[in-house]
């Protein structure tokens, strides 16, 4: 952040056996010290899905207007501990810590990319508030390399390759953990 705060996403426990994780984002002043003008003390616990078993975020852009943007991916079947089904996610939050409505469902967006588990790396931010996703998703055939266009909106981006999303079998295993848009 332009202010030398410092944003940090992954995941967190939310039960005892730790079978079920939750969404975390985290801002720390320059000191390292929780914000605590931020979220709940510095900390946002989200659920975004109560039918989903984890949910992780990997990465994470800031807007120019303060917006935070992270992505991951959410277990969307399954039991406790176990995982079915994977989608790719991604998520906005205002700068006070507030998943922004105006985004996705109530400032989320989980979506199926493939036909097998879906899993999120990369994020790039547009400066007009678009979202480009970057990662993998599992195919009959291995690991295929997935590419996702969002809106500011976080909706599909259907003038990127018809659908939104993007696929490729390079070969047998195939990763995107990066983006860079020249």
């Amino acid at each position: 952040q332009t202010d030398g705060k410092l944003i940090a996403v992954g995941k967190t426990c939310t039960m005892g056996s730790c079978d079920d994780y939750n969404s975390l984002v985290m801002r720390l002043n320059s000191n390292g010290s929780l914000d605590t003008s931020f979220a709940a003390g510095g900390i946002v616990n989200l659920d975004t899905d109560p039918n989903a078993w984890t949910e992780q975020l990997n990465e994470v852009s800031i807007a120019a207007n303060g917006n935070i943007v992270a992505a991951g991916y959410a277990c969307i079947s399954g039991a406790p501990g176990t995982c079915g089904n994977t989608n790719a996610m991604a998520l906005r939050l205002n700068s006070y810590g507030v998943l922004d409505s105006g985004f996705g469902v109530g400032g989320v967006k989980s979506f199926s990319v493939g036909t097998g588990n879906d899993y999120v790396d990369g994020l790039y931010l547009e400066s007009s508030g678009a979202v480009w996703l970057g990662g993998y998703s599992d195919s009959a055939t291995g690991v295929d390399f997935m590419l996702a266009s969002l809106d500011d909106s976080g909706l599909l981006n259907t003038a990127f390759s018809g659908d939104g999303k993007y696929l490729s079998s390079i070969q047998s295993h195939n990763f995107a953990h990066a983006l860079l848009r020249q």
